[in-house]
């Protein structure tokens, strides 16, 4: 089923929400960019072909993020493992925009 752009739009904002309540010393550029990249690897639209980035999961409660690691585990995000995630989103961009120029 696919969502509506203004749907997607609704749900990273609302993971950003929680990400800030969830985790500490991040922008709200640095949360919202690897959301972004989470969300779209977790709808399957593996643009860049990274096959083992995790996939992003609401919890049960409703209030807590999990990461879907490839091995199908999933892990509650800490302020520590979405540091690696973060990371791993900015060095994808220095990449890219080094293929740019």
């Amino acid at each position: 089923m696919m969502i509506s752009k203004s749907a997607a739009t609704e749900i990273i904002t609302d993971y950003c929400l929680l990400l800030e309540k969830q985790t500490e010393g991040f922008t709200r550029d640095q949360l919202l960019e690897t959301v972004q990249f989470l969300y779209r690897n977790t709808k399957n639209e593996k643009k860049d072909g990274w096959d083992e980035t995790p996939e992003i999961e609401l919890g049960e409660d409703m209030k807590t993020l999990f990461l879907r690691l490839p091995d199908k585990r999933l892990e509650k995000i800490t302020t520590e493992n979405f540091k690696v995630c973060v990371d791993y989103v900015e060095l994808i961009e220095s990449k890219r925009n080094e293929k740019a120029c």
